[in-house]
Formats: C-alpha cells, sequence, structure tokens
C-alpha cells in the first residue's frame, strides 16, 4: 500500500539529492493516493538516505 501513498522520483533534485519521496494527504491530512490529495510532502534525500530537503505543497483548494 506504501507505494500508492508515497511516490517515489529518481534523479537529481533541486538541493543536490538523488532521489525524492512525495507523500500525499487529503484536506483532514489523511494519508491518501496521488488523485485524491489536497496537500503533499516532498522530501528530497542523498544517496546514503539522508534527508535533504522537506517541501510542503497545496495541490488543490481547501
Amino acid at each position: 500500500m506504501k507505494s500508492k501513498l508515497v511516490k517515489r522520483i529518481d534523479g537529481p533534485t533541486p538541493n543536490g539529492g538523488v532521489y525524492a519521496e512525495v507523500s500525499f494527504t487529503n484536506k483532514d491530512g489523511k494519508p491518501c493516493v496521488e488523485e485524491e490529495a489536497a496537500k503533499c510532502t516532498i522530501n528530497e534525500f542523498a544517496e546514503d538516505g539522508t534527508l535533504i530537503n522537506s517541501v510542503y505543497s497545496i495541490v488543490q483548494p481547501l
């Protein structure tokens, strides 16, 4: 189920990471699939898995 709630994007990130993971939440703050998301958190990671940066975004009006 995690694969549907978290989207991994491989490749260089804006802050020098090697991959990013995007987790999605609905308007109530509960985990959901991308198509139902109201908000998301984008985490950028270094090659060793260290978190480099985290960004929060609203993807549709609440």
